[in-house]
């Protein structure tokens, strides 16, 4: 019995990540269940034992990306701890994407919040992840002299979210360069108010 589980288990997971993939590829306009199941290599009698509507596959797939996007951010912090100005600079160049090939977490990202908006469902869980850098961000802002790290945390956020939709919207590549440029206004601003 505990190997049944097992398999279940999997192909439910097998079917969350390919329903992220279909959002990615496609938007979540694409997802149903008979996508999902051919997607994943299924039936679509799993994936209906599995999510009961298209809303229960929709929301499985995006709260799991929130929750390993949230444990991959923590992780990669721990493995390269933010000291100092030059260190967040760089951590925020490497997390964002800046190629068009490179955008497919972004994707899932502006689709989970399209689908907030429109619907209310999963408002709680986008605004877990928009806030997931705010503490990480904030104590490096603090410990450099900003005086209000959590608003400041925000703003370049926002100045990289901004970023990607730039990238998604002209399909062309943002030099880093041009990103640091950006990270290094935003903060001399922050420094000198």
């Amino acid at each position: 019995m505990a190997k049944t589980e097992t398999r279940r288990g999997e192909a439910r997971d097998d079917i969350v990540r390919s329903v992220l993939d279909l959002i990615a590829e496609s938007g979540i306009e694409s997802v149903t269940h008979r996508s999902a199941a051919a997607k994943t290599g299924v039936s679509p009698g799993t994936v209906t034992y599995h999510f009961a509507s298209r809303d229960s596959l929709i929301d499985a797939a995006l709260t799991q990306y929130v929750s390993e996007y949230q444990a991959g951010l923590a992780e990669a912090v721990a493995n390269q701890p933010i000291t100092s100005r030059e260190a967040l600079v760089r951590f925020l160049v490497g997390t964002t994407a800046l190629t068009p090939d490179t955008l497919t977490l972004s994707i899932i990202e502006a689709e989970m919040a399209l689908l907030a908006q429109r619907t209310g469902r999963l408002a709680g869980v986008l605004q877990a992840w928009q806030r997931s850098m705010e503490p990480i961000l904030s104590e490096v802002l603090e410990d450099i002299g900003v005086l209000r790290p959590v608003e400041a945390a925000r703003s370049l956020v926002a100045v990289c979210r901004g970023t990607e939709f730039e990238v998604m919207a002209r399909g062309a590549e943002i030099d880093p360069e041009t990103l640091k440029a950006r990270l290094e206004a935003v903060l001399k601003g922050l420094m000198s108010s």
